[in-house]
């Protein structure tokens, strides 16, 4: 692909002005059409979360934003409010949910009450105001939390009659529908003690993460750049890695800012059990990855993690128990992957004799 330099925009398609006069279908083609995903950072396609497999009564649109520095979700309910609402009307329409509600943490008194003001244009959509705690957006709490429903382990909110979808993934989808616009930008947060200044951005998909810190100003005392929020971010290898759909920050830290792991004994403090929001025994999970165990680790529940980061933060000895876990789940699925390339080739082999 050659670029001319001249950064002119194709021609896109005739907006829809009212979601819920088109057929579901047609939403469901145009968001998918336009690239749109989770902007939370799972990146699921959304085309899938709008045709449910279950019957759904209830949309969730997630203001939730609890990770430190994370405030680029507030800051598109407070400029970007018009396009949420007309997201969420798209989305109820599209998988036929009779209610919408709008989960805001109750450390955005401001980002409430835009929100409650939008709400009140709407049939059936309500604002719950709900703790500012972690990880409060993870939608397995959040959908408990706002319906009283609760989610099996590995179960998706269809089962329980739910939709939920992130506020950016709302604007994301007005873009898409109403003004004929794909998935070429999204806003992040760039923080940390390393940067000149920290800002809320609109960015295009692809851009370099060097071209964002060197624009805001990146200090030399620099030591490590995240990808997403200090929890459930991951470091960067490298300033030439380019932003993607689900990179909602970009963090640089100094030297002091960086967390420091050791491997100090476990002291079975239990924190860990305690803090972990699919009650899993992290400790136990993170020895058994250290020892290699990868089927005992799945057993023990290794895939349930959502990978929060609330056993490593908690931890007294410092122990990297997240980072441990992360590794038996990626084993898990390299087994899997192995598993069903050898079933693949037998069948081959089958069929050739």
């Amino acid at each position: 692909i050659e670029n001319d330099g001249l950064d002119t925009p194709a021609e896109f398609p005739a907006g829809i002005p009212d979601p819920t006069k088109v057929d579901p279908e047609v939403i469901r083609k145009r968001v998918q059409e336009s690239g749109v995903v989770g902007m939370g950072g799972a990146m699921f396609p959304t085309a899938i979360k709008l045709n449910p497999t279950e019957p759904v009564d209830t949309v969730i649109i997630n203001g939730c934003e609890c990770e430190p520095y994370l405030t680029c979700d507030h800051r598109i309910m407070l400029e970007y409010a018009p396009e949420i609402a007309y997201g969420w009307e798209a989305i109820r329409h599209a998988v036929g949910a009779e209610r919408v509600i709008v989960a805001v943490e109750d450390n955005k008194p401001d980002a409430i009450a835009k929100m409650r003001e939008y709400a009140a244009k709407s049939s059936n959509v309500e604002v719950a105001v709900v703790p500012a705690l972690f990880p409060q957006g993870y939608e397995g709490i959040l959908v408990k939390r706002v319906t009283g429903r609760k989610l099996r382990a590995r179960g998706i909110p269809f089962e329980v009659g739910c939709v939920v979808q992130n506020v950016a993934t709302a604007v994301a989808i007005t873009h898409a529908l109403r003004d004929g616009k794909p998935l070429t930008e999204r806003a992040i947060t760039v923080g940390g003690g390393a940067v000149e200044k920290s800002a809320n951005l609109w960015v295009r998909i692809g851009t370099p993460i060097s071209y964002i810190l060197h624009h805001l100003g990146l200090k030399d005392d620099v030591r490590q750049v995240i990808f997403g929020g200090p929890m459930m971010g991951q470091p960067a290898t490298s300033l030439d890695i380019s932003i993607i759909k689900g990179s909602n920050a970009l963090l640089a830290f100094t030297e002091a800012e960086i967390p420091r792991y050791t491997d100090g004994i476990c002291v079975r403090c239990g924190r860990c059990v305690d803090g972990c929001p699919e009650s899993l025994a992290p400790y136990h999970l993170a020895r058994l990855a250290e020892q290699g165990r990868w089927e005992e680790a799945d057993a023990a529940g290794s895939m349930l993690c959502c990978e929060c980061g609330t056993c490593t933060y908690i931890c007294p000895g410092e122990r990297p128990l997240v980072q441990w876990i992360r590794i038996a789940k990626a084993e898990h699925l390299k087994t899997q992957a192995k598993a069903r390339l050898r079933e693949q080739e037998a069948l081959a082999g089958g069929a050739a004799r």
